[in-house]
């Protein structure tokens, strides 16, 4: 254990004994390069995903509908948003370079948890992580070596810091992946459903030799990635093999940059991997670096004493117990670190886990995406939003875009949000259109991990009367039918089928609940479409043809540019499908071989003219 972790059993054989480990004094190079990497990641990210180059677009429209954790919070006018985010930019630069530390961090971190708080929808797992990493830069010691200040305190310049600095770095990078793996004992992702066709990205291209795509969607993508969460934090830790874990680390987030759209998270955690490595892992690099460059490197000598560390020698024999020569130098502030850094912990372990408590906040999954590390656990898939305003005193109901008054598509997977939104609306439609005395009905119809489509909400509720609290679990929420996920190795045949009959044909499978009916339109350009009953039976109205009762296997074809009626009956959820041919496709695609065949003839005939 002395060997491998660098402590042994004394270290940790008492509160004091903690202590002083805790307070243990280490070389600051890794710290400050992790430091300049994290900064540099940051003042790329602003521009990027946190919203800068298009802040007149995010936040210009004063009448768009916002989605912040707490509804009192509201945006600044744009113009104090530019204000903002230059502040944010600034604290930024100020933690790469290593100038007015403390200050920079504080620049950063207030504006950041500012805009992330101001709107829920584009909350994301790793833009929490960027927040919490900015308050653990502010409460460490990052600026002792490869910095402005150090150049001009000399006290601090190349100056130990105390173990506990990388025991919370690392510590809250080993979380992120090891929940992550955690996350991952969902039946849905180790079934292989949370992330189908990824193998079709060139990305895998290495793994065709010998896998079949579902084999790479289900043992690479699923399974690998699985694993790799859940012990690659292990394997970082270890010395013995950090090497491997380098390997298998980098190019599993070099493959998420080309695979998703999510911004510099791959970089950072790129970029945060050699905290792991010994403390003055960069000095050699530094020591072997071209004359010409160390004008500009930091100064490669032993880091100088800091009097906050707690200094503990080795006894001769090296397996025996540290010791701290100096008991008077603990003070009840090391005491108070070491308390704040299990309380640290403790919240990060339970925050994860905390849906039980905050169960206004669950829908289909548990909790908002953001602060759970279920990483790409849930894949969704929109099919229909309908929202319905009625006038309550004349009964005319009024169908609004679901894309009015919000650039978010979130807003429809989660119950909060929909309570948000509704309220929202009504508040526009008082203050533009003086429309009062409304209820508002909202109809989300969505996928989730390849199962059946099927509404999320009652649609039969006024949202603006729903009751809601953020700890108390939603009743107008539908559940989701986990009782036909078997079906989706069904559905997946079906889809196969159809793409080698045609790859212009399509289907939609849809389940829904006794009681309701869904109102379906099928465009013109949309040919050959049939519905077809797959479990229990339906009713289908159709205006030329009036009531059409389909037992489960029949099917029916339906008529285009006009609405039908499909109502389940009998007491249980029926199941159903639509396939059709994308006419517009076709013709696109038959114009577009048309064309190139007509350019190569032509250039054919040119060429053998010029001949």
């Amino acid at each position: 254990m002395e060997k491998t972790l660098e402590f042994g059993w004394s270290d940790i054989s008492s509160f004091n004994a903690i202590l002083r480990l805790l307070h243990r004094p280490t070389d600051p190079a890794s710290l400050g390069v992790t430091r300049f990497l994290f900064g540099l990641m940051m003042i790329m990210d602003i521009p990027n995903e946190r919203g800068l180059a298009n802040a007149d677009i995010m936040w210009g429209d004063p009448w768009e509908c916002r989605f912040p954790l707490f509804n009192t919070l509201r945006p600044l006018p744009l113009e104090w948003m530019y204000v903002t985010y230059f502040i944010m930019l600034t604290g930024a630069i100020g933690i790469m370079l290593g100038v007015f530390y403390r200050l920079s961090c504080v620049c950063f971190i207030l504006p950041y948890w500012y805009l992330f708080f101001l709107e829920k929808s584009r909350w994301n797992n790793h833009s929490y992580l960027y927040g919490l990493l900015g308050i653990l830069f502010f409460v460490c010691d990052g600026h002792r070596y490869c910095s402005v200040d150090g150049m001009f305190k000399r006290k601090i310049q190349n100056s130990q810091v105390p173990l506990w600095n990388y025991i919370l770095l690392r510590g809250q990078i080993f979380l992120v992946y090891f929940i992550a793996g955690l996350k991952k004992t969902d039946k849905d992702w180790v079934g292989g459903y949370s992330m189908k066709y990824l193998s079709a990205h060139w990305v895998f291209d290495i793994f065709k030799f010998i896998l079949e795509d579902e084999h790479i969607d289900y043992f690479i993508v699923h399974w690998g990635g699985f694993l790799l969460d859940l012990t690659i934090g292990f394997f970082l830790f270890l010395d013995s093999s950090r090497p491997i874990a380098f390997i298998f680390c980098g190019a599993f987030h070099l493959m998420n940059s080309r695979l998703f759209s999510i911004g510099m998270f791959p970089y950072v955690m790129l970029a945060t991997m050699p905290i792991f490595c010994s403390p003055d892992w960069p000095r050699p690099f530094i020591s072997s670096a071209p004359a010409f460059l160390k004008w500009c490197l930091p100064v490669n000598e032993p880091p100088q004493w800091n009097p906050y560390c707690i200094e503990c020698p080795v006894s001769e024999n090296k397996k025996g117990p540290r010791h701290s020569n100096n008991e008077s130098s603990v003070s009840s502030w090391h005491k108070a670190v070491v308390v704040g850094l299990c309380g640290y912990f403790a919240v990060q372990a339970f925050l994860p886990y905390s849906h039980w408590l905050t169960k206004g906040y669950n829908t289909w999954t548990q909790g908002l995406y953001g602060y759970s590390w279920d990483m790409m656990v849930h894949n969704w898939k929109h099919l229909h939003t309908k929202v319905t305003v009625v006038e309550s005193r004349t009964g005319q109901e009024l169908y609004l875009d679901s894309e009015a008054w919000t650039h978010s598509w979130r807003w429809t997977h989660h119950a909060d949000m929909v309570k948000q939104f509704a309220s929202c609306v009504a508040s526009r439609l008082e203050s533009q259109y003086n429309i009062t005395d409304i209820e508002i009905y909202v109809d989300v119809w969505l996928s989730l991990n390849g199962r059946f489509s099927q509404r999320v909400y009652d649609p039969t509720v006024n949202i603006l009367e729903a009751d809601w609290s953020p700890f108390r679990e939603i009743t107008w929420v539908l559940p989701v039918l986990t009782e036909l996920s078997d079906w989706r190795t069904v559905l997946r045949d079906v889809e196969n089928s159809l793409e080698k009959e045609s790859e212009h044909m399509d289907a939609v499978f849809v389940a829904d609940f006794p009681g309701l009916s869904l109102l379906n339109f099928i465009e013109k350009d949309l040919s050959n479409a049939t519905l077809k009953a797959l479990k229990g039976s339906i009713e289908v109205i159709i205006p030329q043809e009036g009531v059409i009762i389909l037992q489960e296997g029949s099917s029916l074809q339906i008529p285009t540019g006009e609405y039908h009626q499909v109502s389940p009956l009998k007491h249980s959820p029926a199941c159903y499908m639509y396939t059709f041919v994308n006419q517009t496709e076709q013709k696109l695609e038959s114009a577009w071989i048309e064309n190139k065949e007509n350019r190569t003839q032509e250039y054919s005939r040119r060429t053998s003219q010029s001949a």
